[in-house]
């Protein structure tokens, strides 16, 4: 996966002409302890999860062109993260399918998944503290 990573990225701005940033850990505004570490920003607005899968699954997500259920809630955190990102690339790569070696799905906004996230983040960040404070005053 990461060994092809910047192969990837090169050949999503090669493709799309958009310039990537890479970046490195991001946190919530609302909350530090929200965080996610994108593989690549464009602005503000956009980003990139890149994936070099094996040859099965690369051709599953060119023909199902829909991000694998495995990875929907890493998606999903971009968006709980970062409340300016209006879109997201899943970014499949295998250099080893020469028709078709990238494949990028765009992924928009869906505050209702992004929503439920945050609800159950926020509870897991409450139900911490609240073990934490019990240990403390132990």
């Amino acid at each position: 996966g990461l060994r092809l990573e910047s192969e990837a990225v090169a050949a999503f701005e090669l493709e799309t002409g958009k310039v990537v940033e890479k970046t490195g850990f991001c946190q919530s505004d609302d909350n530090d302890l929200i965080a996610n570490s994108p593989d690549r920003l464009i602005g503000e607005t956009e980003a990139l999860e890149v994936k070099c899968m094996g040859g099965k699954n690369h051709i599953r997500l060119w023909l199902t062109n829909e991000v694998p259920d495995d990875y929907e809630w890493q998606v999903v955190q971009y968006f709980v993260v970062n409340e300016k990102l209006e879109k997201l690339y899943f970014v499949g790569y295998n250099p080893d399918i020469p028709v078709h070696p990238l494949h990028v799905i765009e992924v928009k906004r869906d505050e209702e998944k992004i929503a439920r996230a945050k609800e159950a983040q926020w509870k897991f960040i409450e139900e911490v503290e609240k073990i934490l404070k019990e240990i403390i005053t132990i």
